[in-house]
């Protein structure tokens, strides 16, 4: 009896900790957000993000605030502006932005100016920078 005992208590613990390793590594309430924002993104995806180390937080909700902005990207350009050590979140807000004042602006343009930086940038490309800046 006390065996029995032990080994549920055992498989308790396992289930408690498979349970949130599953959690941590497919985070369902950003699946159902993102669902429920109507920008289906498949679970699987979010498991890959984790394993290559990009917080898919940041990654889906700028994919969200992208597509209800009707900015068309998706989430493997801004895993890879991610990686490269860019700001996502600058870049969506600056094409949601910039797409508002009739500018037209792709992705990879928004990407090279926010890894640029200003000062890198020439005066052309000085007057899109205030679709860079916060706020």
């Amino acid at each position: 009896m006390v065996t029995f005992i032990i080994a549920l208590i055992a498989i308790i613990i396992i289930f408690i900790i498979m349970f949130a390793m599953i959690t941590y590594f497919m985070p369902i309430s950003l699946w159902i957000e993102a669902l429920s924002a109507g920008v289906p993104v498949p679970l699987v995806a979010l498991f890959t993000m984790r394993l290559r180390r990009v917080d898919p937080y940041i990654i889906i909700r700028n994919y969200i605030k992208a597509k209800k902005g009707g900015v068309d990207v998706s989430t493997d350009q801004l895993e890879t502006h991610y990686l490269a050590g860019g700001n996502v979140s600058r870049v969506v807000n600056a094409m949601i932005r910039a797409d508002r004042a009739g500018y037209y602006l792709t992705f990879e343009r928004a990407c090279a100016i926010d890894l640029a930086g200003e000062s890198a940038l020439s005066d052309k490309e000085r007057g899109i920078w205030k679709y860079f800046e916060e706020g």
